[in-house]
């Protein structure tokens, strides 16, 4: 073979290396395992990239390989998302060939913007960008503390549904009497674009000034174009069905209540009835 011959050998190897390169890298979802396929590793890394660039990541101190099953070790997984999201735990499992990642013992997320999770068991389903989970959650952020039971998300917690056993405790830092907790049964559906919180069924709201029950009730939030989250605002609250508000010994009735933040005032709507108590007495004209 002459000289043209071998030069074109090694054009022609030169070109098939460069597209396999090219398509593994731009393809929907490559993941790049950063050891070999034995039965066991250590240090692992594994990573899914998009065509936009790095769409996560997981890496662990072992992993136990068996097919498409990965036992993990003493994990930790990292979202790009919206923002920086990172998951850990003590064990865990990554089954590749449904792309869903198994999470329990000490599950903790915490999200850029300083919001955490922490429950015992959690699946993430890659492809969906959801996690499930159907143990008790508790959600921590600033100035407010969410418990419940049985979880459905995305990463970043902005779309969320709790449904059953809703305790939320909200601290007011400029009020003497700080605490309010809004409790249900549930669900509780959390939708951070139409900047709503619904809580159902048997809600209860209690702050030292009195409570608020009724069958639904839909929580608005202010909330600024910022990633801080202490600058969130409740705007109103909507209280729908069998209404009944307790202010000391005073009470009232009716279908809807909407209180409003900035004018701070409540309006009942449908059928109204105070019960009045007054130790006072009143002369009608």
């Amino acid at each position: 073979m002459g000289r043209f011959g071998l030069l074109i050998l090694l054009v022609l190897f030169f070109s098939l290396t460069f597209w396999e390169i090219s398509k593994d890298n731009f393809s929907n979802h490559s993941y790049l395992l950063e050891a070999q396929e034995e039965k066991k590793i250590l240090d692992f890394n594994i990573a899914s990239y998009t065509k936009e660039g790095r769409s996560w990541e997981l890496r662990g101190k072992s992993a136990d390989i068996s097919g498409d099953s990965i036992g993990l070790k003493d994990l930790e997984a990292v979202f790009y998302e919206s923002e920086r999201i990172t998951l850990t735990s003590k064990e865990g499992t990554f089954d590749r060939r449904n792309n869903l990642i198994h999470l329990e013992k000490d599950v903790k997320l915490v999200t850029e913007t300083g919001i955490s999770l922490e429950t015992d068991s959690l699946n993430y389903d890659v492809a969906q960008k959801i996690m499930r989970s159907l143990e008790s959650v508790n959600i921590q952020r600033e100035n407010f503390s969410l418990k419940g039971n049985s979880l459905e998300a995305r990463p970043d917690l902005r779309s969320a549904e709790i449904k059953k056993d809703i305790v939320l405790e909200i601290e007011r830092t400029n009020l003497e009497e700080r605490k309010i907790q809004i409790t249900c049964d549930g669900p509780l559906e959390i939708d951070y674009e139409k900047r709503v919180a619904i809580f159902t069924d048997n809600v209860k709201v209690e702050t030292a000034e009195g409570e608020i029950t009724s069958d639904t009730m839909e929580v608005y939030f202010d909330i600024p174009e910022t990633k801080d989250i202490s600058s969130w605002k409740i705007e109103r609250i909507k209280a729908i069905g069998n209404v009944k508000i307790i202010r000391g010994e005073n009470i009232s009735f009716s279908q809807e209540a909407v209180y409003s933040a900035k004018e701070k005032k409540i309006t009942l709507i449908g059928r109204p009835k105070l019960v009045i108590y007054s130790e006072e007495k009143i002369s009608l004209p």
